[in-house]
């Protein structure tokens, strides 16, 4: 798929020029039209209702000069004077509201100095902490060509690796979306209902199951995404240089699911507790009961095995796997400061409500299934009885020589 093709949907144009048909935006927007490309255009920021209805938008490109309807003739509007900092403070407003909702492209091309606006971003604390979404400044008079337009839309995507993946996938994802439409709506239109009833029969949540089979049957039935790899790199070629911290970062948010007793109101299976005692290390609990046994009853038991942070230089690993041990599972990436080490042979059997106000996070599939399925393999072990010392002393290697192992 050419990355350009990747910008389907509406575009969202706002400048007070739009409908100068001889302005850099006016020729802008030709050019998007000339593509098929439908566009919603603004004369001013929309209100924050409508700013709501953006999170479907393919792309926005917005003027960071927008000048506010007076409603005044010409020669008065001529002789107000706009606040400093005006421009700036609706601008940024409306950007963070943008982010909040989605991670389309955003794009300013404007008459002003681009160093000035760049500079104005990266101050504002309206997009301090909406992480690390970058926005595309660019002088009009530079994207006027349509040829140059398109080019700098898809440099944005080979620069910003998580929006093309994301985009990626959605793509599939609305593909698949419709299949299953088109194909359970010739079945039958009250298909959703059929499931609903059979939830409420079964005494479990109906919403959850629901959103349950919708998901499974689109990841199930999607087609693969063909990436380019060449997307993951760096625009000079090389591969992006990631760090420990990095690594640990990225690997706990693809594993653990942060959450708080405010966040959720029922339990899941993989749902992890903190409980701080003070002057002893902190004990982790995490539920591996089955989800089908956690939606019956408003105060429903969890079986809860207990675990402690663990030092990560003292685990014994062997080509990026962790050498466990029968009785024990150490998981990565859950702990405050390090991996975390449950014990089979501690299992606690506690009231969610007991527990609820310690959630922390929900530990993901397939990390959650496995260490359930370890606990299984733990409790219809067979028993063997230990080596003896010594045993697996390793012998002498001769320089030269190689090991078996």
């Amino acid at each position: 798929m050419a990355l350009i093709d990747l910008y389907d949907g509406i575009a969202v144009v706002i400048d007070d020029e739009i409908h100068d048909s001889e302005s850099g935006i006016g020729i802008i927007v030709k050019h998007l039209e000339d593509r098929n490309i439908p566009v919603v255009k603004y004369t001013e920021l929309p209100n924050d209702e409508a700013i709501k209805h953006l999170h479907s938008a393919s792309f926005i490109i917005l003027d960071w000069e927008l000048k506010p309807d007076l409603d005044l003739e010409d020669s008065e509007a001529m002789k107000v004077k706009i606040p400093g900092g005006f421009y700036e403070a609706q601008n940024l407003r409306f950007l963070g509201m943008v982010r909040e909702i989605s991670y389309c492209p955003i794009f300013i091309f404007t008459d002003r100095l681009v160093g000035n606006i760049k500079e104005c971003l990266h101050e504002s604390k309206e997009l301090a902490d909406m992480g690390n979404h970058p926005i595309y400044v660019e002088s009009k008079s530079n994207v006027l060509d349509p040829q140059k337009l398109f080019l700098e839309f898809e440099r944005w995507l080979k620069e910003q690796p998580a929006a093309y993946a994301l985009k990626m996938v959605n793509v599939e994802i609305q593909k698949t979306e419709v299949a299953l439409y088109k194909k359970f709506l010739g079945i039958s239109k009250i298909w959703p209902k059929v499931f609903w009833e059979t939830s409420k029969k079964d005494e479990t949540n109906p919403s959850l199951d629901l959103k349950n089979f919708i998901l499974q049957y689109i990841d199930n039935t999607m087609r693969i995404p063909e990436f380019e790899e060449g997307i993951f790199e760096d625009s000079d070629g090389k591969e992006s240089k990631i760090t420990g911290r990095d690594l640990q970062a990225i690997y706990q948010g693809a594993n653990l699911l942060q959450l708080t007793c405010k966040d959720r109101e029922y339990p899941m299976m993989g749902d992890l507790f903190l409980v701080e005692n003070q002057g002893s290390k902190p004990v982790y609990y995490i539920n591996i009961r089955p989800l089908c046994d956690l939606l019956r009853g408003n105060d429903p038991l969890l079986y809860c095995l207990v675990g402690k942070e663990k030092k990560a230089h003292k685990i014994s690993t062997n080509k990026g796997h962790i050498l466990q041990i029968t009785s024990t599972e150490i998981i990565p990436y859950v702990g405050k400061d390090g991996p975390v080490c449950f014990d089979f042979t501690n299992l606690e059997i506690r009231k969610w409500s007991e527990l609820q106000d310690k959630l922390v996070g929900q530990v993901l599939p397939p990390l959650s299934l496995h260490i359930q399925q370890r606990y299984s393999q733990y409790l219809h072990r067979i028993g063997l009885p230990r080596a003896p010392e010594g045993y697996f002393k390793p012998e002498k290697v001769n320089e030269g020589e190689e090991s078996d192992c």
